[in-house]
């Protein structure tokens, strides 16, 4: 399954046959000759729903089943966050960026047919509800939770970015809905942490659970919020050939 929470499985496969439906219908209404961003865009994601990370126990530090879920969740959110930085350059060819933020140039327009007609608000009371069950509701992973937000502020490298990881302390301090780009800051966050800092599996936290939760909501918001938005993208442009 490319989702890794189980209670995500029926949304992800309503979401993922709804994307296959526009895909092929793109493909259909342009005779097999899709544009190049969708298709890129289409690659990416194919890639990494289907990535499948195993470790060898011959080595350092592979043989705790907690390191590893770390470090395999750390990896797939990556592979995804890539797959919705291509879907960016899609909406930017199209002209429906608003700047050139990798977490808040989507429109508001955008962001109402998304979380409307496209039916993403139940992604984002989800998340919050995922949060609230696994994390906030115990002190010492909620503690641990404002640890890591602290340590992501600690490499964050532009004042916006800090700013967007302040506003989520507090969102997971007071357990309050998380905006869909105050996820977007969430992941990548992680994203670049992993990528530019060098951290280690429990870089950040006290406990592994910490962050393991944290990631699977990360990387399951993601999937999704790409199938969603890839949807919403081909629909727009099969409407302007009709």
């Amino acid at each position: 399954m490319s989702v890794v929470i189980k209670e995500n499985e029926i949304i992800f496969n309503w979401f993922q046959d709804d994307y296959e439906i526009s895909f092929e219908k793109l493909i259909e209404s342009f005779e097999g000759e899709i544009d190049q961003d969708i298709r890129l865009f289409d690659i990416r994601l194919q890639m990494a729903l289907s990535t499948n990370i195993t470790f060898n126990p011959g080595f350092r530090y592979t043989n705790t089943d907690t390191s590893k879920d770390v470090s395999r969740l750390t990896l797939k959110l990556s592979n995804v966050w890539f797959s919705y930085e291509s879907l960016l350059k899609a909406y930017d060819n199209s002209s429906l960026l608003t700047n050139r933020s990798k977490t808040t140039s989507l429109s508001e327009d955008i962001l109402d047919e998304l979380l409307g007609e496209y039916h993403f608000d139940i992604i984002t009371k989800s998340f919050r509800q995922y949060h609230s069950d696994n994390i906030h509701c115990n002190s010492k992973f909620r503690e641990d939770s404002q640890r890591y937000i602290d340590y992501l502020t600690s490499g964050a490298t532009s004042n916006s970015q800090k700013r967007a990881l302040h506003r989520i302390f507090n969102i997971f301090t007071n357990n309050e809905d998380m905006a869909i780009n105050d996820v977007l800051s969430l992941v990548y966050a992680v994203r670049n942490q992993y990528v530019h800092s060098g951290e280690s599996p429990k870089s950040g936290v006290k406990y592994f659970s910490t962050k393991i939760e944290v990631l699977k909501n990360a990387h399951d918001f993601l999937v999704l919020i790409c199938l969603r938005l890839a949807t919403l993208l081909i629909d727009k442009r099969l409407a302007s050939v009709e």
